[in-house]
C-alpha cells in the first residue's frame, strides 16, 4: 500500500463518527437540472408535479445552485428557486456543488473552512437540508487529489451534520480522483455510484459488486440514468431493479429529469419493499 494512502487511511480513521446523521434505509434521490438543462421554472415545476403523483416513491430532490469558484467560492448559478416548493411537496431539498475544475477543487481540499462556513450559511438561507458534490474533474486526478477529496468528505460531513445537514457526493472510477477504498472509510452520508450509469446489464451488475466491495451498506447510493441515444428497453431496466431486489438495495439516485414513465413502478416498489 502507498504511504499517501496509510497517511489518509489513518486521518480518515480519527474523525469522530457520533455525528453522522443516521441514515434511513430508504434513500430515493432524484435531480433536477434546472435552467443548467434548458428548464424554466414552469418545466421543473412540471416534473416535480410528476414526482409528487407517486407519492412517497421519492424522499431527497437535488437541484443544480452553486458552482465551485476560485478560492473555494460558492457561485450561485442564478437558477430557478423552487426550494419551498419541494419542502411543501414533502421532500427533502439538496442544493448541488458542481465543478470540472480541478485546480479548483484542490485549492479547496487544502483549505476548506471558510467554504464549509459559508456553505452551511448559504443551505440554511435556502432551507435547504443538505448538499450534494458533483465534482467530476476534467484533468487526470492523482493518488493526492483522492487523499485530499476523502478527508474533506469527511471534515465536512462532521461539520454539517452538526448542523442537521447531509453530505452526499457523486462518485466513479473514470478519474482517479475518486479511491473507492478510502471514500468508503469517510463518514459522507451518500455515496452516488455513477459507474451503475452504464448501458450494458453486465456492467451495471459488475458496477454494484464493485461499490458493495468498498462501500458501507447505509452510504451506498445506487445511480440510475438513461440519457442515452438508445433508451433502455423496459426488461433492462427491470433487469436492474430485480438485481437490486436480490441484493436488498434501497438507496438509489435518478440522474434524469424528467423520470422515465417506465421507471416509476419500479421505484415505487422499492420503496414500498423498503419501508416495511
Amino acid at each position: 500500500m502507498k504511504a499517501t494512502s496509510l497517511i489518509v487511511i489513518v486521518g480518515l480513521l480519527t474523525f469522530d463518527g457520533t455525528s453522522v446523521q443516521a441514515a434511513e434505509r430508504h434513500f430515493a434521490q432524484v435531480w433536477f437540472c434546472l435552467e443548467r438543462c434548458g428548464s424554466d421554472r414552469a418545466a421543473s415545476l412540471q416534473q416535480l408535479a410528476d414526482v409528487k403523483a407517486h407519492g412517497d416513491a421519492i424522499t431527497h430532490v437535488s437541484m443544480e445552485h452553486w458552482d465551485l469558484g476560485d478560492g473555494g467560492a460558492l457561485i450561485d448559478n442564478g437558477f430557478s428557486d423552487i426550494v419551498s416548493n419541494v419542502t411543501q411537496s414533502g421532500y427533502l431539498p439538496i442544493m448541488m456543488v458542481t465543478s470540472v475544475d480541478l485546480s479548483r477543487m484542490r485549492t479547496l481540499w487544502q483549505n476548506p473552512y471558510a467554504f464549509i462556513t459559508a456553505l452551511i450559511a448559504g443551505l440554511k438561507a435556502l432551507g435547504a437540508k443538505g448538499v450534494d458534490f458533483d465534482f467530476e474533474p476534467n484533468a487526470a486526478g492523482t493518488e493526492y487529489d483522492a487523499a485530499t477529496y476523502a478527508l474533506f468528505l469527511s471534515h465536512v460531513t462532521t461539520d454539517l451534520n452538526r448542523e442537521g445537514l447531509s453530505v452526499s457526493a457523486d462518485i466513479a472510477t473514470w478519474n482517479d480522483v475518486w479511491d473507492f477504498s478510502l471514500l468508503g472509510l469517510t463518514t459522507t452520508n451518500q455515496l452516488s455510484t455513477m459507474n451503475t450509469y452504464a448501458y450494458h446489464y453486465t456492467d451495471f451488475a459488475a458496477a454494484l459488486n464493485f461499490s458493495q466491495t468498498y462501500l458501507k451498506p447505509y452510504q451506498m447510493v445506487v445511480g440510475l440514468e438513461e440519457d442515452y441515444s438508445t433508451p433502455l428497453p423496459s426488461s433492462e431496466v427491470a433487469e436492474r431493479f430485480a438485481l437490486m431486489k436480490q441484493l436488498d438495495l434501497c438507496r438509489l439516485s435518478l440522474w434524469q429529469s424528467p423520470v422515465p414513465a417506465l421507471w416509476w413502478p419500479h421505484v415505487v416498489d422499492v420503496a414500498q419493499r423498503c419501508r416495511k
